[in-house]
């Protein structure tokens, strides 16, 4: 099996946002999009 990278949530987010995603909103640490 693959060994994922580690990354931080603000990367994961940017790296989402480069695909179209767009922030919701945010509730503490909490993301959602």
């Amino acid at each position: 099996m693959v060994k994922l990278p580690v990354i931080s949530g603000d990367d994961l987010v940017k790296a989402l946002k480069r695909f179209g995603y767009e922030v919701d909103h945010q509730t503490g640490s909490h993301v959602i999009l």
